[in-house]
């Protein structure tokens, strides 16, 4: 993962609140269920901290730790969790080696950034389990309106038609099922959830920069791009947007190790 596409914390965390607070509620919720008392919880790519701090309501006696490529993010989720028992990291998911250390660890709209292969990444978090600890994870899901809306959305950010990068990085419940079972996890619970958000198109183009959606053009780097860029949105979808939000939901649990 690249840092430097995520140096907006502001502008992310004012979007996401609108496109992700939903499914962070969910999420942690479900964990919870699952495993109802655990002591420690990783947070993988935890953004601004926003559901760290969901999980301090839901486990209040767990130790959590959240881990982020981006510094900015990590100042940002710092300052959202000030006295809170965090322990809030900079680093690559990806190269963390706390070995069997997590009795949860869980990802919000994140794990299509840690790698190009799911298998890859969902070896590695599995990895950092205890036997019986459980993975929960809301990633990018796969389906024909999401690559459909994708694309759409690449053709007015570059002005040419063609297939969006990013829809390379999505993948269904059954992709993900298979990349669990491989990395030794068994299935508790697997779903597609479909959720449509009404925004402000020009915040969203700002968002876009700041989580690193703007299909790798770098708009952060050019201001003049950006401002481009959101007059192309606003004219072609007005000055407010209808924004899906696809994703592939899975919890799963480490039963090695386990009578």
């Amino acid at each position: 993962m690249d840092p430097t596409i995520w140096q907006t914390p502001t502008a992310y965390a004012e979007l996401s609140r609108a496109l992700q607070r939903r499914n962070a509620q969910l999420l942690a919720t479900l964990a919870c269920q699952h495993n109802p008392a655990p002591m420690r919880i990783l947070d993988a790519c935890c953004g601004t901290g926003s559901l760290l701090a969901t999980l301090g309501d839901k486990a209040p006696g767990a130790h959590r730790v959240g881990i982020d490529v981006s510094p900015h993010m990590i100042a940002e989720a710092r300052n959202r969790l000030y006295g809170e028992d965090c322990d809030l990291r900079v680093g690559d998911i990806m190269t963390h080696d706390e070995a069997a250390s997590y009795d949860l660890v869980i990802s919000n709209a994140a794990l299509h950034w840690f790698s190009d292969n799911v298998e890859a990444t969902v070896k590695q978090l599995a990895r950092l389990l205890v036997p019986g600890g459980v993975l929960a994870v809301a990633t990018a899901g796969l389906c024909d309106d999401a690559v459909a809306f994708d694309h759409a959305l690449h053709e007015v950010l570059t002005g040419e038609a063609g297939e969006s990068p990013f829809s390379r990085r999505r993948v269904t419940v059954i992709e993900l099922q298979r990349a669990a079972g491989r990395a030794g996890l068994q299935p508790i619970d697997l779903f597609a959830l479909t959720r449509h958000e009404v925004v402000d198109s020009e915040s969203f183009v700002d968002w876009l920069c700041a989580s690193g959606l703007d299909l790798g053009l770098g708009l952060s780097a050019h201001p003049r791009f950006v401002d481009a860029a959101k007059h192309r949105v606003r004219t072609r979808f007005g000055p407010l947007l209808r924004v899906g939000h696809w994703s592939s939901v899975g919890l799963f649990r480490n039963t090695a190790g386990v009578n």
